[in-house]
């Protein structure tokens, strides 16, 4: 998001920039008759079509296609001043730069060395050209006195440096302060992850030992039931034993064995468990 930010007003700056440019060489043609800068007008008008292109390509979605025209258009610009007024001018260097700086804002780090030794390659062919009298720079103007057009030049390419340098810090400050509250917010969802952790380790601790008093407890009334059992059977056999002394043949009343017969079925099933 950060980088699409940034391809967009480069983009519409640029366009901006076109359009004045385009303004101040029509006045220069059309009002003061300066007939030289009609060929410096037809590459304004140019370079505004392509930059219009550019637009339409960014509506349309294609982002990284329009960052790849607007660094290809300031690469252009920056090798034709180097052509025509040599690669000593300072508006070269400055724009060479500034393609440099563009192309790491918008493409990230990874693009900066391709960038540099696609210049590099670019100068080297200049520099056999001129030597080859192939092209012939115009070096008069770097002895000239500077002029106040000099100085709208230069503040209009450092400006843009500038803009360019604070939307790239910012967006990457912004970055930097998302990551940390990102980290701030993960620390905190981990440690109430290990509270609850624990929390629910006591609760669990807690029911086991629970279930041990209540298995402890069954135990001992299952012991309890046993003796109690034990001593009623001895207290109905010693009964039963007495009636019969007493009755001399007669027979056990039935009741008495049924209830005799039961209680031995209880014990045994209370030994079992």
């Amino acid at each position: 998001m950060g980088r699409t930010y940034i391809i967009k007003f480069a983009l519409y700056s640029s366009l901006v920039l076109t359009v004045l440019f385009c303004l101040l060489l029509t006045i220069s043609f059309s009002m003061v008759q300066n007939n030289y800068v009609y060929p410096r007008l037809l590459l304004g008008l140019a370079m505004l079509a392509y930059f219009s292109i550019g637009a339409a390509l960014l509506r349309a979605g294609f982002v990284k296609s329009t960052g790849y025209m607007i660094l290809a258009a300031y690469l252009l610009i920056a090798l034709s001043t180097a052509w025509f007024w040599g690669m000593n001018a300072p508006v070269a260097v400055l724009l060479l730069t500034f393609v440099i700086l563009l192309s790491s804002v918008m493409f990230g780090p990874r693009y900066i060395l391709p960038t540099a030794a696609l210049i590099s390659s670019c100068l080297i062919f200049i520099q056999i050209a001129v030597i080859q009298k192939l092209s012939t720079p115009q070096t008069e103007s770097l002895s000239n006195t500077s002029t106040f057009a000099d100085v709208a030049v230069y503040s209009i390419i450092l400006g843009v440096f500038a803009i360019v340098s604070w939307l790239s810090s910012t967006q990457l400050y912004k970055s930097i302060e998302a990551t940390e509250q990102a980290k701030d917010a993960l620390k905190k969802e981990k440690e109430g992850v290990e509270a609850t952790l624990k929390l629910e380790k006591a609760k669990l601790r807690l029911a086991q030992d629970e279930e041990r008093l209540r298995l402890y407890e069954f135990a001992e009334l299952g012991q309890y039931t046993t003796m109690v059992l034990h001593d009623l059977a001895n207290q109905v056999t010693t009964l039963s034993l007495s009636i019969n002394d007493k009755s001399g043949e007669e027979k056990v009343p039935r009741h008495i064995t049924q209830t005799m017969d039961r209680i031995e079925e209880l014990i045994q099933t209370s030994n079992r468990r």
